[in-house]
């Protein structure tokens, strides 16, 4: 289980690797924040493509062959940037990420499903995809921090990593193929029970692409550039901690308590953007982390894995919401703040995050889906 896991951190990883250098990108380009937030959103076009048509390849070609295939992708991205730096590599670079990344999500949590108890795979991939988006731009802000000519180190780094991680997922044992053999064009299920998951991760995740696409920028032009990589660290890795707290409570709560959170984190984040403020900002994103990588992500993760054990296209109907909602959100930010400016286009933004965390609670409070006696999310009874 841990070379799966380890495959999902780096691949993860690699999608925000070069993170701090996104405000620098533009900036060289002449990109404002609209062109910028659309050309990384290439990740997502990426992955959501993926997701639609071969969603659940795994179910038919197999665990193995298809995460290994998501490895090469990303390094097939680290190694384009790493090579020729720049924003249309770096556009190029985010278009492998997104399919790494689409490939990766339903292989790994299907073939855990498999190997262990449905929940505790949701548990292992939720901690090791937030640890991989974290300890990407991470790396790179430490290289960064010593050395601004050192900056393709971490991306060297990450590639290596990269291939001894894809070589060693050929010793561990291949789950059967179900039979008769899926079609390798199918796409996603949605199980009953995973639709308010659904919507409330996408909800969670436009606050989170807003952060990686927009909010890099945003800072730079504030004169405060430097700390974009630990903005989305800060997110993730308390994220990662409120996952904890997660384990303890069930689906229906989590729902319930990170549409709550989310609304709180995205207004501090608001303000902090709006008044130019480094510390106001990392307490949004800090925030709001605890809600769209804790609560929201590994309690949906875990009602979509406890309802369909073991499927891909599944899983992929759960990040297929995921993704919209962190691609399209924040284009159109992108765009707002370089029409009205950045102080409306954040009320405007804190204003619809309000609204559908409302609709969201009250949906996950009245959902026929949910059973009064669901079990704890990440039990592993």
């Amino acid at each position: 289980m841990f070379r799966i896991a380890l495959a999902v951190f780096l691949v993860t990883g690699a999608a925000n690797l070069q993170l701090p250098h996104y405000g620098l990108y533009a900036a060289d380009a002449g990109l404002g924040s609209g062109a910028m937030a659309l050309l990384l959103q290439g990740y997502s076009a990426a992955l959501i493509g993926c997701l639609l048509a071969i969603g659940g390849i795994s179910d038919a070609l197999g665990r193995r062959q298809v995460l290994t295939a998501s490895v090469v992708c990303c390094l097939v991205a680290t190694a384009v940037v790493m090579l020729d730096p720049g924003a249309l590599t770096l556009g190029i670079a985010r278009w492998f990420q997104g399919l790494g990344v689409g490939l990766c999500m339903g292989s790994s949590v299907a073939w855990l499903s498999v190997l262990g108890d449905p929940k505790r795979a949701a548990r292992i991939v939720g901690l090791a995809s937030t640890a991989g988006f974290a300890g990407g731009p991470l790396l790179t802000g430490l290289v960064l921090a010593v050395s601004e000519t050192a900056a393709s180190v971490s991306y060297g780094i990450w590639a290596l990593a990269l291939v001894l991680s894809g070589v060693s997922l050929f010793w561990i044992a291949e789950t059967a193929q179900t039979v008769p053999r899926p079609a390798i064009f199918r796409l996603p299920t949605f199980p009953q029970g995973t639709l308010v998951a659904g919507a409330a991760i996408a909800l969670g995740w436009s606050v989170a692409g807003i952060l990686v696409a927009v909010v890099p920028g945003l800072m730079s032009k504030a004169g405060n550039g430097a700390w974009a990589g630990t903005t989305l660290f800060v997110m993730l890795a308390a994220g990662t901690i409120a996952q904890a707290d997660a384990r303890r409570r069930t689906p229906l709560v989590a729902l319930k308590m990170g549409a709550v959170v989310l609304t709180v984190g995205t207004g501090v984040l608001a303000t902090g953007i709006t008044l130019e403020s480094t510390p106001l900002t990392l307490l949004g994103a800090a925030v709001v982390g605890t809600a769209t990588h804790g609560w929201l992500y590994v309690g949906g993760l875990a009602r979509v894995a406890a309802c369909s054990p073991g499927s891909a296209s599944a899983v992929s109907g759960f990040f297929l919401f995921a993704y919209l909602g962190f691609g399209v959100p924040a284009i159109g930010l992108g765009w707002a703040t370089d029409a009205v400016g950045t102080p409306k286009a954040m009320i405007g933004l804190a204003v619809c995050i309000a609204v559908g965390a409302v609709v969201l609670f009250r949906s996950v409070r009245y959902s026929m889906s949910w059973s009064a006696t669901e079990v704890k999310a990440f039990s592993n009874a």
